[in-house]
């Protein structure tokens, strides 16, 4: 008897052979997919991740400005006892860095200070210098803050301002240069408001940031 003449056995045969072309094909199926998903996740993971002052956490930094504070207080005292807080100014590099931050203090006496007696400290080295400015040079006459609308810090108020055209702004300005804060009370309404601004080479960028709420200032 002739075997391939027979159509169970031919019938057979190709089942058999269409079995082991479909089974061929998923295995190499479930052998390809995870190396594709590994070079996919490798991909990912390739790509740095940069850490500065818009995605780290502003709570972090709460002991070291509180320190910072306390010491420009009892400075500003040792002058001047009736000296008290107007303004706060801040000055971060390209980097966006921690360490690329100067922050000044600014007490006079209001309201017909003639001078501001400011403190700077270095958020790289910790170190601070003091100095006396004519308000005329500096900064004017700035009114003495109510600390109690003062409710979170600047690393805060950058992150705001990043979600309201700041981020925005930097991936627009390839030569964005530095970043400046400053907490004073300001406005026809006199809040107390973080002025966020933004540099470059040829322009810049500015956001309000209520201090007291974290809304967007657009009086």
């Amino acid at each position: 008897m002739n075997l391939f003449r027979n159509p169970i056995f031919i019938l057979f045969f190709v089942i058999a052979l269409v079995v082991a072309v479909i089974w061929n094909y998923v295995a190499s199926k479930k052998t390809d997919t995870p190396a594709a998903e590994q070079t996919t996740e490798a991909a990912v993971d390739e790509t740095p991740k940069i850490i500065n002052l818009t995605n780290l956490d502003p709570v972090d930094f709460d002991s070291v400005l509180k320190g910072n504070l306390a010491t420009a207080d009892t400075k500003a005292k040792e002058v001047n006892k009736d000296y008290k807080l107007a303004d706060i100014e801040i000055e971060i590099g390209k980097s966006l860095q921690p360490e690329a931050t100067i922050i000044r203090y600014v007490y006079n006496l209001e309201p017909a200070s003639t001078d501001n007696w400011v403190i700077s400290f270095s958020q790289d080295t910790g170190n601070f210098i003091r100095s006396l400015i004519p308000s005329d040079d500096y900064l004017g006459r700035p009114k003495h803050i109510d600390t109690t609308l003062w409710k979170f810090n600047y690393v805060t108020a950058l992150q705001l301002a990043e979600k309201n055209g700041g981020l925005t702004y930097r991936e627009n300005n390839s030569d964005f240069s530095s970043v400046t804060l400053s907490l004073r009370h300001t406005g026809v309404k006199g809040w107390l408001i973080w002025s966020v601004v933004y540099k470059s080479e040829s322009n810049s960028f500015s956001v309000q940031i209520d201090a007291n709420s974290g809304d967007k200032v657009t009086e």
